[in-house]
């Protein structure tokens, strides 16, 4: 009998397989490898789509199979040998080293280098556009899925690469070669160091699937027993919560029943497959705040409230969304139940020998309000139980607070009856962390611990810090106060890789925690790490995992409006706004958090450029927030910022009264942050990133998308209204903005352009029609539309502007 080999694990999500063709098929999925050719240039991952495509053609002649001795890179990694195509290196631009200067880094803010001479715009000119696109790889192969793989990176942009020097630092010394290796070492990884960590399809309409085979598939060969059978097929369920059988939607039906009096008049249970299917796509939701744990979460087992709110997000993303307004009603009516009971919560009892009791893994409360079933007065020989003072509110279960953030999340991004819900809620769940004990230090990781208990205090860790993030997304779109204050989760623990968070068993979690350091440090001490005096480039500080730098940049974005909020302008210009930039010595401080940031980004494994990252799109999310962090630092409309109105009208009209910003040094940073953001859907087409990234892709891009236009909208406004004559710097930037706009349609001017004011309004209102076309598809969340139309009106203003001074 042949010995049975040890099949390696996936180098990407740590899967295992039981057979390396279905390990190679497998990591296929994640590097769209397809290393099977035809002689007409088409493609394939595997040999029997090649075969099957030869046998289809009408015309067998000019269709065969391409043999070559190249040995794929992925046949290299599972020891197998097989005809393949090599993958092609991803291409890439060389920069001129007199175009980057000495030092031009990607991840450095504050490089300095000489400005650059000023010239006309030129379409010949595609220098600056090398510089956006440099780094971004081509991908010419047609895509294969419904929404096509393709890449929307991100590049940490510098003023030194454009020949502009930065107004709040000097120019830094040559590193030593001792230097050199901790910035190297910092840094973590060469962009085109590895293309396959890169390479994984965009999130589909269809559930993210581990393999492409099915369960039967993969059961064992010479005859398994029906137990084997039963036994694979459990575990090729784990961790797909939407899989349903009958019998536990059976047991749903009962508790939705008994449910019943509470739940809205005329509310109809989805069936069971409409409930799979809601569940399934809460997963596309789960993907941008991964606080649920999906490997261990089981329909049946957890509260209706959540289980509700899960169906209702994936209504959303599933466009069903009359189901997905009456699940989250129902929802809410069941969290408003509980939070009514909170309040008349009965006084705890404790006796001195009261412990802890213990959780289950699927139902965490964690309340410190311990309640012992005993009998008050009984003479047993035991100390009198205690009567403690009854609390303002009973902690509410963990299971709880993560559907109240779910149904915040739905209400947040619809319609304006449902803001209001939204915001009520917010206050409600900033009350129960506070007064439930949720804000409290948490356990620390240990080696020993199990599983099942690492699961509870992960769940607990993530669940505080996605309400911190979330309820700072009010912060950020509608000027709120902030609900929760970063000194509120100072203590909370990191969380883990995202790799561990992901495993579908105990086995792989070992593994990884076998062959990764566990992250010790609490948020306030990664944060504390961003603001640290000393030496920018060389302080690498506390491990951070993805989900905590997410965090931290929102830590800092808070901060950021805090300032604003505590430096208002009173001068009768501004009439008292925040449009004013911060005093140099603040913005200098938070310039330097920001470059440590990006180097904290950089040194992380698991960092990616891609939303379909095999580890999700979290750090891909956090580089739209750090654009807009690098916007408000010194520009900020604020109040005029009116998308809680969720009228298009009232949304253009405060687009319209924005302040324009005042021409500083301070601002080109922003500036070159803003314009490499609107050159990613020019790179790779307008309508094809339209058609197809607003359904799938992250809401926080096409916000910050519209911040950064909104800002180079403003600021082209301000040059054109100025008698004074363009600075060296501001022609070099408004090059690079022209060779942008030139990409497209909507702007369009000869080589031997000079920036008049005309021009400058042209490209203004190009701008602006750029964004606008990027928003008109289909979007899983109502607040697009209102943004659509908004920009639509905005830009005709823009152009009634244009006509009435020609």
């Amino acid at each position: 009998m042949r010995k049975r080999t040890e099949v390696p694990a996936c180098r990407f999500c740590r899967r295992r397989f039981a057979r390396r063709e279905h390990l190679r098929r497998h990591e296929r999925t994640h590097t769209n490898e397809k290393p099977h050719a035809c002689k007409c240039g088409k493609s394939f991952s595997r040999r029997d789509l090649l075969s099957r495509h030869i046998k289809l053609v009408e015309d067998p002649e000019g269709h065969s199979e391409i043999v070559t001795d190249v040995t794929s890179p992925l046949e290299s990694t599972v020891n197998t040998v097989g005809s393949a195509d090599a993958i092609p290196p991803p291409a890439t631009t060389t920069i001129p080293s007199s175009m980057t200067g000495p030092s031009a880094s990607i991840l450095d803010l504050s490089i300095d280098c000489q400005p650059a001479v000023a010239t006309p715009f030129s379409t010949s000119d595609s220098a600056d556009l090398d510089l956006l696109w440099g780094n971004l790889p081509f991908n010419p192969e047609p895509a294969d899925y419904t929404i096509p793989n393709f890449y929307l990176p991100f590049d940490f942009q510098t003023l030194g690469q454009y020949g502009i020097s930065d107004p709040l630092f000097s120019p830094q010394p040559p590193l030593s070669d001792e230097q050199q290796h901790l910035e190297n070492s910092a840094a973590g990884f060469e962009w085109q160091e590895n293309f396959s960590r890169y390479a994984s399809r965009l999130p589909s309409l269809q559930p993210e699937q581990h393999d492409e085979v099915s369960p039967e598939d993969e059961l064992p060969e010479l005859s398994p027993s029906p137990a084997q059978v039963r036994k694979h097929l459990e575990e090729h369920r784990t961790g797909r919560p939407w899989y349903i059988s009958r019998a536990a939607y059976t047991q749903i039906r009962l508790i939705v029943d008994s449910e019943k009096q509470n739940l809205p008049v005329g509310f109809l249970f989805p069936s069971r497959h409409a409930l799979s299917r809601y569940i399934e796509g809460f997963s596309s939701f789960q993907a941008h705040l991964p606080f649920i744990h999906l490997p261990t979460t089981e329909a049946s087992r957890i509260p209706l409230e959540l289980l509700l709110s899960m169906a209702a997000v994936g209504a959303q993303y599933r466009l069903e969304r009359q189901a997905a307004r009456d699940l989250a009603q129902a929802s809410k009516c069941i969290i408003d139940l509980k939070l009514r009971l909170s309040r008349n919560s009965t006084p705890c009892i404790i006796t001195p020998t009261s412990f802890p009791p213990a959780v289950n893994s699927h139902n965490v409360s964690e309340s410190p309000f311990l309640s012992v079933a005993s009998s008050i007065g009984q003479d047993d020989g035991h100390p009198a139980p205690t009567i403690l003072p009854k609390p303002a509110s009973e902690a509410l279960a963990i299971e709880t607070l993560q559907a109240m953030i779910i149904v915040i999340v739905i209400c947040t991004y619809n319609d304006k009856d449902r803001l209001s819900q939204a915001f009520s809620l917010a206050d409600q769940l900033a009350h129960h962390l506070r007064q439930g004990g949720y804000l409290e230090p948490g356990q620390q990781p240990l080696e020993t611990e199990s599983w099942s208990e690492w699961v509870r205090y992960e769940g607990r860790r993530r669940t505080v810090l996605t309400a911190f993030v979330f309820l700072n997304i009010h912060t950020i779109i509608y000027d709120m106060p902030p609900r929760l204050m970063i000194s509120e989760v100072w203590s909370i623990r990191i969380p883990q890789p995202e790799t561990h968070w992901q495993a579908p068993r105990a086995r792989e979690w070992s593994e990884l925690r076998h062959n990764d350091t566990l992250i010790s440090a609490t948020f306030g001490d990664c944060y504390a790490d961003l603001f640290t005096c000393g030496p920018t480039t060389l302080n690498v500080g506390h491990e951070n995992s993805v989900f905590g730098n997410l965090v931290a940049i929102h830590g800092i974005l808070q901060q950021i409006h805090l300032s604003r909020e505590s430096f208002i302008a009173f001068d009768s210009t501004l009439c008292g706004h925040t449009a004013s930039p911060l005093p140099d010595d603040v913005a200098k401080r938070f310039k330097s958090a920001l470059r440590r940031w990006q180097r904290k980004w950089s040194a992380n494994k698991e960092s990616s450029t891609r939303p379909t990252s095999p580890v999700g799109p979290l750090e891909f999310n956090s580089t739209a927030l750090f654009r807009i962090a690098c916007v408000r630092m010194d520009f900020h409309i604020g109040l005029y910022r009116k998308w809680a109105s969720r009228d298009p009208a009232t949304i253009a009209d405060g687009f319209r009264q924005a302040p324009a910003p005042s021409r500083s040094p301070h601002l080109y940073a922003a500036v070159i942050q803003s314009a490499h953001a609107l050159s990613i859907p020019v790179r790779f087409g307008i309508q094809y990133v339209a058609k197809t990234q607003n359904l799938a892709g992250s809401l926080i891009h096409n916000l910050c998308n519209l911040e950064c236009a909104l800002f180079l909208c403003k600021w082209l406004e301000r040059l054109s209204q100025d008698d004074q004559s363009l600075l060296k710097e501001e022609k070099r930037l408004l090059c690079i903005i022209a060779g942008i706009l030139q990409e497209t349609p909507f702007f369009q001017s000869a080589s031997s352009s000079i920036f008049t004011c005309t021009v400058i309004r042209h490209m203004s209102c190009a701008i602006m029609r750029l964004i606008g076309e990027t928003f008109k598809s289909t979007h899983v969340f109502e607040i697009m539309n209102a943004l659509e139309e908004a920009v639509e009106r905005y830009v005709s203003y823009l152009e009634l502007q244009i006509s009435n001074t020609v």
